[in-house]
């Protein structure tokens, strides 16, 4: 999984750093997550700290004002850290501190014309101040966080390839079952992407619950529905105590990016999908019509190991719906 926050931590000494971790420590306390969620980058060094920055993939940064240069120069460092994290994203918030609290009005009045969100001394950020600055850390990093409410960021139309799972009488069954089978699922249709994954075509995992659907987007997403949908079919046969249904499918849709980092997948397609996963006989496979006929080129391409019979299914709304069930043949 992704994590949902990404926090760089820069300071040329050690306890700075544990400082540094420390307050995030809390930070994710009023964020009411863990470490789980949340990509910590840490860097020792001024260059590898402008690198870091530069990336704008940080949701927050935390920076040493002083770091070991020439004397008279010490400042740069760290504020150049801000300028460079700003120019690459400027929904980064970025708080510089330092524990040289003789220079204190014009340490805050050049952070912040650089750009920084707070400048604040040692004791504000990691002493008596810190469960406060915590808090309003938090405040800032919620609206972006996985757990917040999302907004969409962007919406792309195009043709995936779909797999779709749901488990069989998951209401059925007691917390700690639904559990055990949430992960076991996950990590199966995890093991069975991985297996036909191509380098430059992105998965899109939608949890449902009591399932997935999975989209495959590029040219090849079609057709490799059908190899993660075998594979995750194979691997759940030779599970005992296992009930799941599945399907493939491949149209149009819309793929909808959150402001959360997350995906949705809106449209017909899916609505298609989700009719055909539950056509599917139990620990059985089938693919729609519309599979059938385009990413298969109407059965020509021949599937080692494997078979295609048409039957229609139950019709809704007056729309019947045709689904070939996938055997194995040796």
């Amino acid at each position: 999984m992704n994590p949902s926050l990404t926090i760089g931590l820069f300071d040329d000494s050690d306890d700075g750093l544990v400082f540094m971790e420390d307050l995030v420590d809390v930070v994710l306390l009023f964020l009411r997550t863990d470490k789980h969620d949340v990509e910590l980058r840490k860097a020792a060094d001024h260059r590898e700290a402008e690198r870091l920055a530069a990336t704008g993939e940080c949701d927050l940064i935390l920076v040493d004002l002083m770091w070991p240069i020439a004397a008279g120069a010490e400042w740069r460092e760290g504020l150049n850290v801000v300028e460079i994290a700003k120019a690459a994203n400027q929904e980064t918030t970025v708080v510089v501190i330092t524990n040289k609290a003789d220079r204190e009005e014009r340490f805050r009045d050049e952070s912040r014309r650089r750009g920084a969100d707070l400048a604040l001394e040692w004791d504000e950020a990691f002493g008596s101040g810190k469960v406060g600055l915590a808090k309003d850390l938090a405040n800032r990093l919620a609206p972006i966080a996985t757990w917040a409410v999302p907004a969409v960021k962007s919406i792309e139309r195009m043709t995936i390839g779909l797999v779709g799972l749901d488990t069989v009488a998951f209401s059925e069954e007691d917390d700690a079952t639904q559990i055990r089978v949430v992960k076991s699922f996950l990590g199966f249709m995890n093991e069975a992407w991985e297996q036909v994954a191509q380098p430059f075509v992105r998965p899109i995992f939608v949890f449902t619950g009591d399932g997935l659907f999975l989209g495959i987007e590029g040219n090849s997403g079609p057709r490799l529905a059908l190899d993660v949908g075998v594979a995750a079919w194979r691997g759940f046969a030779k599970l005992a105590g296992y009930r799941v249904r599945l399907a493939v499918h491949t149209g149009p849709l819309n793929v909808v990016t959150l402001t959360t980092g997350g995906h949705q997948m809106l449209g017909h397609a899916v609505n298609w999908l989700f009719r055909a996963v539950g056509e599917a006989p139990e620990n059985g496979l089938v693919m729609t019509e519309e599979y059938y006929r385009s990413a298969l080129s109407a059965g020509r391409e021949v599937v080692p190991g494997l078979a295609f019979t048409p039957r229609e299914g139950v019709a809704k709304h007056q729309r019947p719906i045709v689904v070939y069930d996938v055997t194995e043949t040796g």
